[in-house]
């Protein structure tokens, strides 16, 4: 009994070896020395260890629980939601319609007492028998984070009397953050860690903008939200790619925050962190955990899309030239960047700093026509003999696009009248026959090239 006893706390657990296989294999492969390989260990175990409230059982003196199992079918758990959610409807229905009769003690004692009853039924449940009842308590205690944002809503309005709808907010938001936060304390629990996240961005962004202005709020929501993305970068804490995604999106809507009080600043600071979002996606080695890069590429993409456009329309109306520039410059950064294989997809990197340097060319006429219909044609001749390099016959269609662009609109500026019309034809055509004798030419490269993935 005893040697039987002993052997079960001796023998590595299915997590045990897995972790030791992935360190030796890293340590194998020369990524990690042997002093780090330890470390690693022993911060996984431990970090699982206390993630959990049950037993530690293993021989690695960091056991993980059994993780439970799916018992209950998938349709009734869905069947059970709908049900719960119509009933609550229905209840909040019931009390709406004599809501306003009550007191403020019974709106008080009615809200609290409905967190504290939804926060001790999500207590009670058995979540280590059913992965269906582990979701069960953190739905239960999401309900328990609304009702707790009603009570702040009624302490703030009923008790106080406050008017501001930002502090009223900043109340609410608190209300959230706190009992979130207690629920969650750091373990897996992603509903919890989310609203505690949230609601803490939405607190310090409305307080600061209550009590300093909408620029210092804007600001320190965005300062707020790269904090909380750069620590889910750094794997701190549990769901790291959820903190990176609240986070970083946070900090973009603190850039659009400032650009409703000074448009300018504004929009600079949500291109600015919609373009860092995107390099920490693509740049090698900036980001270890997949799901991290991907939720940042997708807020840097949209945060683009949204900020970009209105940044360049901004500044072009009062500098067009230094904008266009501006963004010819970039452009060049991004190509460069792709072109010296510093990101992941340098293929799209080229194509992209190549198109942006024609887009910012053609920014530069809200100042200048004739300069920047040189600028675009120069630089859509460079991006033609870039790609006469091995690998970058990509940046030649982008050069012939920007040359059959920018010589027309060169000949129009620069030859006005009538006349200009056969000219322009002829041009047209002899460029359209030069860019397919070039295609026929790199047919060979076309195929080699183009064939494999963008990261080639």
């Amino acid at each position: 009994m005893s040697a039987s006893h002993d052997t079960a706390r001796t023998r590595p657990g299915p997590v045990a070896r897995h972790v030791d296989d992935e360190l030796e294999r890293w340590t194998a492969a020369g990524l990690i020395d042997a002093t780090t390989a330890r470390a690693i260990r022993t911060f996984e175990f431990q970090r699982r260890a206390t993630r959990r409230r049950d037993p530690i059982t293993t021989a690695d003196s960091a056991a993980v629980p059994a993780s439970p199992t799916r018992r209950v079918p998938a349709v009734a758990e869905a069947l059970g939601y709908i049900g719960a959610v119509l009933a609550a409807v229905g209840v909040v229905l019931l009390v709406r319609r004599s809501w306003a009769d009550l007191s403020t003690i019974a709106r008080l004692t009615i809200a609290g007492g409905a967190t504290a009853a939804l926060v001790l039924a999500g207590r009670h449940v058995p979540v280590t028998t059913d992965t269906a009842l582990a979701r069960l308590r953190s739905a239960l205690w999401l309900a328990a984070t609304a009702t707790a944002g009603v009570l702040g809503w009624l302490v703030a309005d009923d008790v106080f009397g406050l008017d501001d709808g930002e502090i009223t907010t900043a109340v609410v938001a608190l209300a959230v953050t706190s009992i979130s936060v207690t629920l969650w304390r750091g373990r897996d629990r992603p509903m919890q860690q989310g609203t505690a996240i949230g609601g803490g961005l939405v607190a310090v962004g409305t307080l600061a903008t209550a009590l300093a202005g909408p620029t210092v709020g804007g600001v320190a929501l965005l300062a707020t939200g790269a904090a909380v993305a750069t620590a889910g970068v750094l794997m701190v804490g549990t769901a790291p790619a959820l903190s990176v995604g609240i986070g970083a999106f946070g900090a973009l809507g603190g850039g659009l925050v400032v650009a409703g009080d000074r448009m300018g600043l504004g929009l600079v600071l949500a291109t600015t962190t919609s373009a860092a979002c995107v390099a920490m996606a693509v740049a090698r080695g900036a980001v270890h955990g997949e799901r991290q890069r991907a939720v940042l590429a997708v807020a840097g993409v949209a945060g683009s899309v949204q900020a970009m456009p209105q940044t360049v329309v901004w500044f072009a109306d009062e500098a067009g030239v230094a904008t266009g520039g501006a963004v010819w410059l970039v452009g060049l950064a991004i190509g460069a960047a792709g072109i010296r294989r510093l990101v992941l997809t340098p293929r799209l990197f080229e194509v992209l700093g190549g198109s942006s340097m024609l887009v910012g060319a053609a920014v530069v006429a809200t100042g200048s026509i004739g300069l920047a219909t040189l600028a675009g044609v120069a630089t859509a001749i460079g991006c033609i003999a870039v790609g006469m390099l091995p690998g970058r016959v990509l940046m030649s269609v982008v050069g012939s696009v920007g040359l059959l662009a920018f010589v027309p609109w060169a000949i129009a500026h620069f030859f006005p009248g009538e006349g200009r019309a056969p000219l322009l034809i002829v041009v047209s055509g002899a460029l359209i026959v030069a860019v397919a004798v070039l295609m026929a030419a790199q047919s060979t490269r076309w195929r080699d090239e183009v064939g494999g993935p963008l990261q080639r």
